[in-house]
């Protein structure tokens, strides 16, 4: 391998890509240093600056199912996955018949293919020389952070000065909150998310992660934390604001079913706004004007 290539960070989007390519059982994908993206092998040839991917199999998966239905305890997953042929398709029809536990199941299946992932990441960076990025995450992975709940403000005016305009809080976000504090490995504060807790839903009010420490995946890390502690309370809905550079966060968020936007801000120019207008009366019907 080319020395002048490095590894890249394993960012919340890498690990996803890695994951996709795992379980595509028809293509065989490599991770592609010189780009920093997950490529299949055919479109990389010739190149010397990919490495292959953590191996996973059609059984690995059949495993992960099996784990999933003991850990459960649920009879109906059990009988699908002792059917013999046609098992998966029949595992499938199962958590189609209860949403609940279908989000368990992928939650359960990203957790255990992330470990996977993170593990063969840590295996590559002492093989092929580490990183150099920023030094101090040089061993960092996501599995080395801790997350913290509490219902008192953390004691850390540094981390907040150090969000500032980057984190995102519409209003005075701590009365009457709780907190989600986020710990790098030598327990100094490098993340938070505060929370309000409602009935029938939580309503997370203001969240940022210090400049150094982005593009690790560590909101991901906060939020999913923060879901599964609402699953666990029988909290149904977590509703989440964003605003300004923080929407981009939102695309973690595509593709899951039952997710939907519950309010829009504009923000209007004013003179362009009047310029383009031909009369007061012109504009988009609503039942409410």
């Amino acid at each position: 391998m080319d020395a002048t290539y490095q590894i890249p960070p394993l960012t919340g989007e890498l690990i996803e890509q890695i994951i996709y390519a795992m379980e595509n059982q028809n293509e065989i994908a490599v991770l592609n240093l010189a780009e920093g993206i997950v490529t299949f092998r055919e479109d990389s040839s010739g190149m010397d600056s990919t490495v292959d991917l953590p191996r996973w199999s059609s059984s690995d998966g059949f495993d992960l199912m099996v784990r999933f239905a003991s850990r459960n305890h649920d009879a109906e997953l059990k009988k699908a996955l002792s059917q013999g042929r046609g098992v998966f398709r029949a595992f499938k029809n199962v958590l189609d018949r209860d949403p609940a536990l279908k989000q368990r199941w992928h939650s359960f299946k990203r957790h255990e293919m992330e470990k996977v992932v993170t593990a063969w990441y840590r295996q590559l960076r002492k093989r092929e020389g580490g990183h150099e990025g920023n030094p101090e995450m040089a061993d960092v992975l996501l599995e080395d952070f801790s997350v913290v709940f509490s219902d008192t403000e953390p004691d850390d005016g540094k981390l907040l000065a150090a969000l500032g305009k980057d984190g995102y809080a519409p209003f005075s976000p701590f009365q009457d909150a709780s907190f989600v504090s986020l710990l790098a490995p030598d327990n100094s504060l490098v993340g938070m998310l505060v929370y309000r807790k409602g009935t029938g839903s939580w309503h997370v009010v203001y969240y940022g992660v210090a400049a150094p420490w982005r593009g690790l995946g560590l909101f991901r890390l906060m939020f999913e934390s923060l879901l599964g502690k609402a699953a666990k309370a029988d909290v149904p809905h977590v509703l989440f604001d964003s605003a300004g550079e923080s929407m981009g966060v939102g695309s973690m968020f595509e593709g899951v079913e039952g997710v939907h936007p519950v309010s829009m801000t504009l923000e209007i120019p004013t003179s362009q706004y009047l310029s383009c207008k031909k009369s007061p009366e012109e504009g988009v019907p609503s039942p409410y004007l």
